[in-house]
């Protein structure tokens, strides 16, 4: 595969890895450096896989590829997560990390739970719990809030 053919492979999907960075890290400047170290991180990481793939883009592909961006960005916004205080007002940035991002699969992207376990690299019930999980956090919250 070509740089051109990586480039028309990954192009529509950089909307997607943006919306997934932002609510990791709801600073816009963090947002973009996860997407932009997050693709190239799997470029680079997957360099041999590219270079090997002599197929037609297809749907299927790109979810593939998708997949493994999403993991490179939500494994680097582990890493980065230290470095900020996130003493955000809105009820959805207080909460964890990954039920952040299993809430934005599941809800924003409507990713299925086993979509969601395979994307994050974490057992589905984890998956599960984090969605019931955040969905009382935020009722809670915002009930509070209405009070």
């Amino acid at each position: 595969m070509k740089r051109k053919e990586i480039f028309s492979l990954i192009s529509p999907l950089v909307e997607q890895l943006y919306q997934f960075a932002f609510a990791l890290l709801p600073d816009e400047l963090e947002a973009e450096q996860l997407v932009i170290d997050g693709v190239n991180g799997f470029i680079i990481k997957e360099k041999k896989l590219l270079e090997s793939l002599e197929v037609e883009i297809d749907n299927e592909l790109r979810r593939f590829f998708f997949q493994k961006m999403v993991g490179h960005i939500y494994s680097l916004a582990n890493k980065r997560i230290m470095q900020f205080k996130l003493n955000h007002e809105d009820p959805f940035y207080r909460l964890p990390l990954r039920d952040r991002a299993i809430m934005t699969l599941r809800y924003q992207m409507n990713y299925a739970p086993e979509n969601i376990e395979d994307f994050l690299g974490i057992a589905r019930w984890e998956v599960i719990e984090g969605i019931h999980n955040s969905r009382f956090m935020l009722t809670n919250q915002f009930q509070e809030n209405e009070l």
